[in-house]
């Protein structure tokens, strides 16, 4: 869980458009994450939850991509709606 969300009480919880942020955003050659024992990127309350505006700018909160799961892969044999 600690790849997909920061969860808990008062912090972020995303569902699956966390992992196509993730991918968008840790492909970027300018992201450094802040903690580097967790390279991917993580939604931070004191940020709204939301990724860099160059994420947003590619995967944006209306997009179809986030807002079904549909393709979204957990592992190789099961597969989002």
């Amino acid at each position: 869980l600690s790849q997909l969300s920061v969860g808990g009480t008062g912090g972020c919880f995303l569902g699956v458009q966390v992992r196509y942020w993730q991918e968008e955003t840790d492909s970027h050659p300018d992201y450094v994450p802040p903690d580097p024992d967790h390279p991917w990127w993580q939604p931070l309350p004191e940020k709204d939850c939301l990724p860099p505006g160059s994420t947003l700018a590619k995967i944006p909160l209306n997009s179809t991509t986030i807002s079904t799961g549909k393709g979204f892969k957990v592992v190789d044999d099961c597969m989002g709606p």
